[in-house]
């Protein structure tokens, strides 16, 4: 009886062995790169040494998080922004942004959903932001050219410079001020049409604009965009 228990636990250590050593050139390959699986082939104890220390491996030991973050927000800032654009390349965008939901994918969960509510929150900013816009035009209409952000897009604007340091919001309403200046008091009545024109085809646009970033939030994050 004795003998027969002593021949099971040899072959689960054997089983057990090779599941580590095995395990571990892969291991080696896969997290550590060629030179260090290649070792792995060569060096048997290293392969079992890879092959035990797979169980508590970190892929993101030591990572900035902080940055990271900063960084991917700026990522995702830039797929939402571009998707829209008539002169842009959708197939390689959408390569882009594939390439980018497999990377982001692999995250520690609560890393993911930073990056996805951070991106949730520029998109609120930049519907918010276009109804602004085009409540501008009643004010020009009534001889006001400020153009201010909302209560809310103030909201928006503050949660997305403290968390991802995105300063350059908080300078859009000057910004937006100098690209439009033509839009002055002095001429709004001069050319009415025209500037009626450029505000309708803006709301049109709103629906369009919208609708992509309901898309690309899907893409890239396999999931639903819902506001509040």
């Amino acid at each position: 009886m004795k003998d027969k228990i002593w021949d099971v636990l040899q072959v689960i250590g054997y089983i057990a062995g090779t599941i580590v050593y095995v395990g571990g050139m892969v291991h080696s390959f896969n997290k550590h790169g060629n030179g260090d699986g290649i070792l792995s082939v060569f060096i048997p104890p290293w392969a079992i040494y890879r092959g035990v220390e797979m169980f508590w491996h970190d892929d993101y030991r030591g990572v900035d998080w902080i940055k990271k973050i900063k960084d991917d927000i700026e990522s995702t800032i830039y797929f939402v922004n571009t998707a829209p654009a008539k002169e842009t390349d959708t197939y390689k965008l959408n390569e882009e942004m594939d390439e980018f939901s497999k990377k982001i994918s692999e995250y520690p969960k609560a890393k993911y959903d930073e990056l996805k509510t951070g991106t949730k929150e520029y998109i609120e900013f930049s519907v918010y932001f276009m109804d602004d816009f085009l409540g501008w035009k009643n004010k020009m209409a009534n001889r006001d050219t400020t153009f201010e952000y909302s209560k809310k897009t103030l909201v928006a604007v503050s949660d997305l410079v403290n968390k991802y340091g995105l300063i350059e919001l908080k300078q859009l309403p000057d910004s937006t001020l100098k690209m439009y200046k033509q839009f002055a008091t002095s001429s709004y009545f001069e050319y009415q049409d025209k500037i009626d024109d450029f505000f309708n085809k803006m709301a049109n646009n709103k629906d369009v604009y919208t609708s992509s970033y309901y898309r690309t939030f899907k893409r890239i994050f396999n999931d639903s965009l819902t506001f509040q």
